[in-house]
Formats: structure tokens, C-alpha cells, sequence
């Protein structure tokens, strides 16, 4: 349709120039009727092509719509995602912190009953060793008056 346009047009152009000439004057004489039907064919022709050229630049215009729609989409998807991985992130952050607290009460707790565990043993083994000292004396004597009664058994025999 487009070559139809362009052939008419150069057809126009060329009745123009092969047209008669008026002498001294540069003025061409040119034949309405044939004009007049390239004209006529050209207009049977645009009309055409104006409403393929309207009906591709409404498929442009609705193709750039969707392009910007499906672009928005895939923002806001986008946005959501990030947000929602920062969020993770940061729960995933916050339970770290938290589990390392955790820990370390954890620790410092076993840490103390092991010092209580310790201290405790050490106490019970003062006291024994307090007691066996404060009874030493009194079991030596046992032991002597046992030694001293078996060997007057002994003699007795």
C-alpha cells in the first residue's frame, strides 16, 4: 500500500514536470482531468494506510501498556521479595542474637554450678578432713588400749 502511495505520488511528479511549458514566463500548462485522477487514487489509497498506520500505532500503544503494566508487576513482585527477605534476614539475625544469648547464659549458668559443684566438694572434704583430724588422736588411742588389751589376752593365756 505504502509503494501504491509513493508510485502515485512520483506519477504526480512526473505529469508536473512533463507538463507544457509557457514561453517567457516558466509556467507549465497540465492536464486537470489526469491530475485530478492521481489525486482521486491517492485518496482511495491514504485511507487505507491511515488506518493500518492508526491501527498499528493502537497495537503500539497497547503493547507499551502492557510492557509498562507487566513492568510494574514485576517491580512490586520485586519490592515484595526484597522486603520479604530483609525481613528473613533480620528474624534470622534476631534468633542468632538470641540464640547467642542463650549460650552464653547457658555457659555462665554450667560455669557457676560447676564452681557451686566445686565448692561444695571442697567444703564436704574440709569437714572430713577437719573430723578425721579432731578423731585421729582419739582413734590412735583406740588402737593403743586394742593393741594393750590383746596383749594382755595374749599373756592371760
Amino acid at each position: 500500500m505504502r509503494l501504491k502511495v509513493l508510485e502515485l505520488l512520483d506519477l504526480l511528479e512526473e505529469e508536473i514536470e512533463n507538463g507544457s511549458s509557457l514561453p517567457l514566463t516558466g509556467k507549465k500548462i497540465l492536464d486537470p482531468d489526469k491530475l485530478l485522477d492521481i489525486v482521486d487514487d491517492i485518496r482511495e489509497v491514504l485511507p487505507s494506510e491511515f488506518r493500518q498506520a492508526e491501527i498499528l500505532k493502537q497495537e503500539r500503544e497497547r503493547i507499551l501498556e502492557d510492557a509498562q503494566k507487566e513492568a510494574a508487576t514485576l517491580v512490586s513482585e520485586t519490592q515484595a521479595r526484597l522486603s520479604k527477605m530483609v525481613t528473613e534476614h533480620e528474624v534470622t539475625q534476631q534468633a542468632y542474637q538470641q540464640s547467642q544469648e542463650i549460650i552464653n547464659s547457658s555457659e555462665a549458668n554450667a560455669q557457676e554450678i560447676r564452681d557451686g559443684a566445686v565448692a561444695y566438694a571442697d567444703d564436704i572434704l574440709s569437714e572430713l578432713e577437719n573430723y578425721m583430724h579432731q578423731y585421729q588422736t582419739v582413734i590412735a588411742d583406740y588402737l593403743q588400749l586394742i593393741g594393750n588389751n590383746r596383749g594382755q589376752l595374749k599373756q592371760g593365756t
